[in-house]
């Protein structure tokens, strides 16, 4: 089975989309009096990560972050790529900033967030990456998830070096006044989070969840859990639990701790760059 969650842009929450009414979703009416239902995902995204896909969705492109969830059920969760002014959303620039730290086949929680800051408008946007524990329950605290730096300006200077490049302020071409210019961001952004873009196809079939007594270093997953799908007209049948493989404990800490960031990605054209 496939689960698809919606980013709700405004909150940071992720849901499940119904037209209809079902146990467990809350009525949501949109500006315009629409009536949908929504069953939010309060603990965030939490599987076993497949990589990610950009494609032109319904209402322009989009990222589509993929992982296998403990049950063996494929889970999407769509992400907006561009905003109004056509560069990258607040949720895939932060999420990009994790690419020299996101493997397929590890355990993550990917949870969107929108913080309302003190005493400002602004509301700071983002998605949080963690390593979760190999029963996907608990989050692996002891090793944060490698990610890129981000360049610190302090009156218009650079005052602290960064791996992604900052945001510019230049003078507008028709009129007064500076406007916000964050193309070569973007486009460092952007090239990144290609990398991580797979062809991944959920396959059918059983296969139990490896699981390991002691959680240490983060580790790909042995096999991936897929959920077993049943004719319609089968009888449902009860099950004994099954007996966990038993899992060769690899030390990754040193692995972890030398991932480096990769900032070669001439291998996009910039034909290809939707900004």
């Amino acid at each position: 089975m496939t689960n698809y969650y919606q980013l709700e842009y405004g909150s940071g929450k992720i849901f499940q989309y119904s037209k209809e009414e079902k146990e467990g979703y809350e009525k949501f009416t949109s500006s315009k009096g629409n009536v949908s239902y929504r069953k939010y995902l309060e603990k965030g995204l939490i599987g076993i990560f497949k990589g990610l896909t950009i494609k032109e969705g319904k209402f322009g492109q989009e990222v589509q972050v993929k992982v296998v969830n403990k049950a063996g059920d494929l889970e999407i969760l769509t992400l907006p790529l561009l905003t109004q002014s056509n560069s990258l959303t607040q949720y895939v620039d932060s999420l990009a900033s994790y690419v020299p730290g996101l493997k397929v086949d590890y355990i993550y929680r990917f949870y969107p967030y929108a913080i309302e800051q003190e005493d400002s408008e602004r509301v700071n946007r983002g998605v949080s990456v963690k390593h979760i524990t190999e029963d996907f329950e608990s989050v692996n605290g002891k090793f944060p998830v490698e990610r890129y730096s981000y360049t610190k300006m302090k009156d218009g200077e650079v005052e602290e070096e960064g791996d992604i490049p900052p945001v510019k302020w230049v003078p507008k071409a028709v009129g007064e006044g500076n406007e916000r210019d964050s193309k070569e961001r973007d486009t460092f952004l952007y090239k990144a989070l290609k990398t991580l873009e797979t062809d991944y196809k959920h396959a059918s079939g059983g296969s139990s969840m490896p699981v390991k007594e002691d959680a240490g270093a983060p580790k790909p997953v042995a096999s991936t859990p897929v959920a077993e799908e049943k004719p319609a007209e089968a009888p449902a049948k009860k099950e004994e639990p099954k007996k966990a493989e038993k899992v060769v404990v690899v030390d990754q800490q040193k692995e972890a701790a030398a991932i480096q960031a990769n900032t070669n990605f001439d291998d996009v054209p910039e034909s290809e760059l939707p900004f």
